[in-house]
């Protein structure tokens, strides 16, 4: 593997993330092209944000849903049940096909999410690590506590943050299709329902194409409010390690800059001034008050509109496009509960047995 692109999946309004994300990854990286997929721009807002972006943005490669051709219709399909979350899920997936697909593509497409900060070089280690057709991040590396590993168990083990695809497998497509098709349909946000939009698919890759997955094991790798417990923030002269080595992308997810003492609006956990996670917390805050005028300049541009219908009813609307009862499936006994039943039924012939 000797290039990789990189690019996100962002809805309108966090573009001037999304640039933040790709100029610190420029900053310490040699990837060999940046692509924005605006996943609910409109043509006419695809043109307005790259007026405001300007000349000095002009190494960012922006694409649109109009731009992904035979794969649109899908896509937008999708608009009709999911909500804005859930269609960025689908986003990510659909991006990265169209991304490996163009003649010039490099040799891998790295996906990030547009909250996320680099602070160090990544090419060696995806250069000895990712030798096969995805290489995915987890949630935690080993055991944390119970209450966290329940959590990440229903919402999988892999966070979609961060992962790369390489174009030089041909595996690498059949597994984005399969992911697309699941996704396209049956990624709703409902954990209450089995479904959390694309991480539980995305756990399932290392079983279902195990031989075609690595996972990460690196841990100053996304870096995040999950997972900041196992990978211990320390310094090194100027340099900031994680569990001792260096930090090289920090995932801000639920970072909100107006509020300091919080690192997420997810969970409750303080960022203690002076600390160094503070610092790097500083940082990112420094970062996106440096595209402020980016922000402003495409804040209110159209957008396509998501469904904003509840939940039942989006995933009635899904039903009546694709035909598959979501809720019949999970709500109908599967293998497991079928056995459970007939265990429940087996006890008691064997209690009244022992009962005469």
């Amino acid at each position: 593997m000797q290039s990789m692109s990189l690019l996100t999946a962002a809805t309108v309004d966090y573009v001037s993330q999304a640039v933040v994300t790709f100029k610190s990854a420029r900053r310490h990286n040699s990837f060999q092209s940046f692509h924005i997929f605006v996943a609910d721009a409109v043509p006419e807002s695809m043109t307005a944000i790259r007026e405001v972006l300007g000349r000095d943005a002009e190494w960012i490669h922006l694409f649109g849903p109009e731009d992904l051709g035979p794969a649109a219709p899908r896509y937008l399909q999708t608009f009709e049940y999911y909500n804005p979350f859930e269609v960025s899920n689908v986003a990510k997936y659909t991006g990265v096909l169209h991304v490996l697909k163009k003649p010039d593509a490099a040799d891998a497409c790295v996906y990030i999410d547009a909250d996320t900060l680099f602070l160090g070089d990544i090419f060696p280690l995806i250069q000895t690590e990712a030798k096969t057709a995805v290489y995915l991040s987890p949630h935690l590396l080993g055991p944390l506590t119970g209450e966290s590993e329940h959590e990440i168990l229903v919402h999988g083990w892999i966070n979609t943050g961060f992962s790369v695809f390489r174009r030089d497998n041909p595996k690498t497509f059949s597994i984005l299709e399969w992911l697309i098709d699941r996704i396209s349909h049956r990624g709703f946000c409902a954990p209450q329902l089995g479904m959390f939009v694309d991480q539980l698919w995305a756990s399932s890759l290392p079983f279902i194409f195990r031989e075609h997955v690595t996972i990460c094991r690196y841990a100053g790798l996304n870096v995040a409010y999950w997972n900041l417990r196992e990978r211990v923030l320390t310094m090194r002269g100027e340099e900031i390690l994680a569990s001792g080595v260096p930090l090289l992308m920090f995932h801000f997810s639920g970072f909100l800059p107006k509020n300091p003492e919080k690192l997420s609006k997810h969970v409750n956990l303080g960022v203690e001034p002076g600390s160094i996670l503070d610092k790097v917390c500083q940082i990112y805050r420094n970062e996106l008050l440096s595209v402020e005028s980016l922000r402003l300049g495409i804040q209110g541009l159209q957008a396509i509109p998501c469904s904003k219908e509840n939940l039942a009813k989006r995933m009635a609307a899904c039903f009546k496009i694709h035909g598959e009862d979501l809720v019949k499936t999970i709500a109908r006994p599967g293998v497991f509960s079928t056995l459970d039943a007939r265990m429940a039924a087996a006890s008691v012939r064997i209690r009244k047995i022992f009962s005469r």
